[in-house]
């Protein structure tokens, strides 16, 4: 009884040894997989960075840093009041925003301000009204804001400050659209095309004049 004990004992051994031995194993290969794909990975985006654009021409976005035609650089800056209510989302056009901003309005909803140069979706929106603290930042920008109307202060605030603005209720209305699939308010929709266009037959100015971001 006493060598099958000892017998079975030295089984019990060998076995924790070889489990022991395969669990030791696998982190080792998992390393050295992981090292492998670290450096596959930066090979690729080395290739990536030599293909996207790291040209001789340095016409890069003020606002996205990304490489563009120099004939879209050479043109305003479009600000954009979106819509975030839920039955606004999802929003038309937001992806192809190189700077978006986000502020509180009444009832702590909140809208965003979307600044396009390089991009011209073929449709933007929904638009909704005009908030006093947002003129700050399209000033910022030399922007030709966008948006569906604002209150007799805000108008007021836009034609002293002399911000260039197309406005569904007032100077460049024709820009805008009202869409069957959502209800109203929320059904204001406008395009890049028609924004550019009625800026020019208002006469605003052809390209914005401030300083972007920096961009290593």
């Amino acid at each position: 009884m006493k060598i099958k004990n000892i017998s079975l004992i030295l089984l019990a051994l060998i076995l924790i040894f070889l489990v022991g031995c395969s669990n030791n194993k696998e982190p080792e290969e998992g390393i050295e997989e992981e090292k492998l794909t670290g450096v596959e990975g930066e090979d690729k985006e080395e290739e990536a960075t030599e293909e996207a654009g790291e040209d001789s021409s340095g016409n890069r976005s003020p606002l996205s840093g990304r490489v563009v035609e120099e004939e879209l650089l050479n043109r305003p800056v479009v600000g954009v009041m979106f819509d975030n209510h839920p039955n606004a989302r999802p929003q038309a056009g937001f992806y192809d925003a190189e700077v978006i901003y986000e502020f509180f309005v009444e009832g702590r909803a909140t809208r965003y301000l979307a600044f396009f140069l390089m991009n011209d979706p073929e449709m933007i929106g929904p638009v909704r009204s005009a908030r006093p603290y947002y003129l700050e930042k399209a000033m910022e920008y030399d922007a030709v804001y966008a948006h569906a109307g604002a209150s007799s202060r805000v108008t007021e605030e836009i034609a002293a400050s002399g911000i260039q603005n197309v406005s569904l209720l007032g100077p460049g209305s024709s820009a805008f659209r009202r869409e069957p699939h959502r209800k109203a308010p929320h059904n204001a929709y406008t395009d890049m095309d028609s924004l550019r266009s009625t800026a020019e037959d208002l006469n605003y100015r052809e390209s914005s004049d401030f300083e972007g971001f920096l961009f290593s």
